[in-house]
């Protein structure tokens, strides 16, 4: 029997509470994003598409008491006692403008 390929349907991003903050970051980049969406629970999004699959950009508004899933993950303090830590790092300024993927198409490994 032939299994079926394993496939990755998207990837977030958790923005917490702020998108805006995330989506410039991510625009310039070079990533294309979709308008702002909003969850029936109350959380928002920017995607990515790449044909059949995506990326998220979600967070919450600022100051809402809605979706504390999205503000408090990751914790330094999960419910489970045996949880992993997880060290956050600050956000990362680039000194120079990245370049987007579609300029380096005719790069070869090695080159320059």
């Amino acid at each position: 029997m032939t299994l079926p390929v394993a496939t990755l349907d998207h990837v977030f991003i958790n923005a917490r509470d702020d998108l805006d903050h995330a989506a410039d970051i991510y625009r310039r980049l070079g990533f294309t994003l979709t308008q702002r969406g909003y969850h029936s629970m109350g959380s928002m999004n920017h995607l990515a598409m790449f044909g059949t699959d995506f990326l998220e950009l979600i967070a919450v508004p600022k100051g809402a008491t809605i979706r504390r899933d999205l503000l408090d993950y990751p914790s330094d303090s999960w419910d489970s006692p045996s949880a992993p830590k997880i060290q956050r790092s600050p956000t990362m300024h680039f000194p120079r403008s990245v370049c987007p993927l579609s300029r380096l198409s005719n790069s070869r490994v090695g080159e320059g």
